[in-house]
């Protein structure tokens, strides 16, 4: 989690140093670069990128090689996380971490909603679940909520990932079946 250091976006630390910085920087660039046709590859650019030294460059252009990620996206991706690009995207989410008082890596967020927390290899505070299956749904949900039409990519998704409710939320509902039977 990249913090502000003094309350400016001058200044940005991390908890692990200026080489997870500079990882942060390379997938903030790639995000902010990648066309809109790559967006599903970006979790397993991730996935690669987390394999390796995250703060070299080079590790990042093999794992956006292999997701097939253009030449020349790739190359506005680097230069962004080797300049001020990259700077101020880092400064925008130390700032976003701040002002949404996250204190846990990772806590994920879905259409500016917190839905669950990871830390210390368990999942928790997630009451609509943990699995891929739940992630899927709810962005599949939040995305067709703010366009009034589901993505083409949300069937294939939700049928590799079938959705399994939290056991909180399965308890809830058997609860409130009984009480209608």
């Amino acid at each position: 989690i990249a913090t502000l250091a003094d309350n400016t976006t001058a200044a940005v630390s991390c908890p692990h140093g200026k080489l997870e910085c500079e990882g942060n920087k390379l997938q903030m660039c790639v995000q902010a670069h990648l066309p809109a046709d790559k967006n599903v590859d970006y979790l397993d650019i991730l996935k690669c990128h987390s394999q390796g030294d995250v703060s070299k460059p080079a590790d990042m252009k093999l794992c956006m090689t292999a997701s097939g990620v253009p030449a020349a996206v790739q190359e506005k991706a680097l230069a962004c996380a080797s300049g001020p690009e990259g700077d101020q995207l880092l400064a925008q989410s130390a700032k976003l971490v701040q002002d949404r008082e996250v204190k846990r890596s990772c806590t994920v967020y879905i259409d500016g909603k917190r839905r669950c927390i990871r830390d210390g290899a368990r999942w928790y505070d997630c009451p609509e679940g943990d699995t891929a299956g739940a992630f899927i749904k709810q962005i599949c949900d939040a995305h067709k909520a703010s366009t009034g039409s589901a993505a083409p990519e949300c069937a294939a998704a939700m049928a590799a990932n079938p959705f399994s409710p939290a056991p909180s939320v399965k308890a809830a509902g058997t609860r409130l079946l009984r009480a209608f039977v």
